[in-house]
């Protein structure tokens, strides 16, 4: 007779939709994404070093300073790469500016497949401020969305990635 417990499951395991146990209660497995950005919002270059605009505190520039809309609306803006994964047991997957667009992911959110990442605004204000209208990607409605930030602090762990 085995008396040793299961194995633990694979990271494969956990498919979109599923369900697991957490504290009290239950979470839910979701598809999900991660853009990384470039932008010149928020900072001045000064001729030797690039530093906040006028009127932000010392040593402040860059995103915190201008708030999200600025940053995304600013022309430098950019898409430098969008890490996702659709929890379909295919693992995480990547994507840049100059490959084919990822018809997958496209093809998840057209159909209203739900997306969830950390601190959940700025990826949204990437997906409707840039991927939409000068990617030609299919807008998200707003029901998609879910905030991975919002349910770390839901379940009493930290707010921050670090």
């Amino acid at each position: 007779m085995n008396m040793l417990p299961p194995p633990p499951p694979r990271l494969d395991d956990y498919r979109n939709g599923c369900v697991l146990r957490a504290g009290q209660g239950t979470s839910v497995v979701q598809a999900d994404l991660d853009f990384e950005t470039y932008s010149e919002a928020g900072y001045r270059w000064t001729g030797e070093k690039w530093t906040g605009p006028p009127g932000a505190p010392q040593n402040s520039k860059g995103l915190p300073v201008v708030g999200a809309e600025s940053y995304m609306r600013h022309p430098t803006m950019a898409v430098i790469w969008l890490a996702y994964d659709l929890k379909d047991g295919l693992g995480r997957r990547s994507w840049r500016p100059g490959l084919p667009p990822p018809a997958d992911l496209l093809g998840y959110v057209a159909a209203g497949g739900l997306l969830e990442a950390w601190n959940v605004g700025f990826e949204r204000w990437v997906w409707e401020l840039y991927c939409v209208p000068r990617l030609g990607w299919p807008a998200a409605r707003e029901h998609q969305w879910r905030c991975a930030a919002a349910k770390a602090r839901a379940y009493s762990l930290p707010g921050n990635l670090g």
